[in-house]
């Protein structure tokens, strides 16, 4: 509530989403978030997720594009990959 106070918007990382070849209209794929919106994102933990009372109070899904033989990343570098993602796109579409 306190984030949306603040026009945030809320989405849920969804790992299980990951595969290229798996297509979901409901889970946003990183490349297309638009960083430029204010955006809190919402890690689980590497067991269970994000928990399913969180992921209704949240206003969408995303997930990270993976191929190859990795099924899941850690939570740290989830993380670090979705802070790097939002902040090159936000300097790209600053420099426009």
């Amino acid at each position: 509530d306190e984030l949306r106070k603040h026009a945030f918007r809320v989405l849920c990382a969804k790992p299980e989403a990951a595969e290229l070849d798996v297509v979901r209209s409901d889970v946003v794929p990183l490349h297309r978030v638009d960083f430029l919106l204010p955006t809190a994102l919402v890690f689980g933990n590497e067991k269970c997720g994000v928990s399913p009372e969180m992921s209704k109070l949240s206003d969408g899904d995303f997930t990270i594009p993976m191929v190859g033989l990795t099924e899941s990343l850690n939570i740290s570098v989830a993380a670090g990959i979705c802070m790097h993602w939002g902040r090159i796109a936000r300097l790209q579409a600053l420099s426009r």
